[in-house]
């Protein structure tokens, strides 16, 4: 009874760590004048990774000496690479295609999107053309990501300056998703990787034995 016991513990511990939220906040900002800033941290319980930016590693230089003369390469033959991507390439683009459609529609969701403007020209009529133009293409952005993915809230600030000469742009974005969706798109990977070997290995085959007949 214990073991049952036991048992049933890890099972609710593996459901429960599969189904805790894997959080991706992005940000950037650009200010006229200075340089732009991004960065990217992902958020999983109460551990956190910073992704980006990624501090540079000091590369120590080494001196690599090579002896003897280097053997010639063998040619490949240009015509089996491209037969074999002729053969691959209906189930590679189908894989492709399902795990872009299942991170788009299930996968991931926009928990939250805050886009923010704060411009402004030497022309005030440049200002307020530039301001019918944002608001036009942010709400477009923000329609096709409504329609096809998961949008939970979004804020947008755009703010035309007649008087000043500026620009300030700011993005921010917080996704999440969790280990099951990462778990199904595994599963689409490895179905579309087996696919694509099986065929390699056949059309190897095939032109062994083709070449075994000549």
């Amino acid at each position: 009874m214990t073991a049952v016991w036991i048992l049933l513990g890890i099972t609710a511990l593996f459901i429960v760590l599969f189904s805790v939220r894997i959080s991706v906040d992005i940000s950037f900002s650009a200010d006229k004048g200075s340089s732009s800033e991004y960065a990217a941290e992902l958020r999983y319980w109460f551990l956190r990774f910073k992704i980006l930016p990624k501090e540079k590693a000091a590369v120590k230089a080494e001196d690599k000496k090579t002896g003897g003369e280097e053997k010639p390469k063998k040619k490949r033959s240009v015509q089996s690479p491209l037969r074999l991507l002729k053969e691959v390439y209906p189930d590679l683009k189908d894989g492709l295609f399902k795990i872009l459609g299942y991170i788009l529609t299930k996968a991931v969701t926009i928990n939250e999107l805050n886009i923010s403007a704060d411009f402004g020209f030497d022309d005030p009529s440049k200002t307020g053309m530039t301001t019918g133009a944002a608001y036009a293409a942010v709400y477009n952005i923000i329609g096709l990501l409504d329609k096809h993915m998961k949008l939970r809230k979004r804020t947008v600030s755009i703010d035309p300056d007649f008087d000043e000469e500026k620009m300030k742009i700011g993005v921010f974005a917080s996704l999440y998703t969790n280990m099951w969706h990462i778990l199904a798109i595994g599963g689409i990977f490895i179905k579309t990787a087996v696919k694509i070997l099986f065929k390699s290995w056949r059309l190897g085959k095939n032109e062994q034995s083709g070449n075994g007949n000549d």
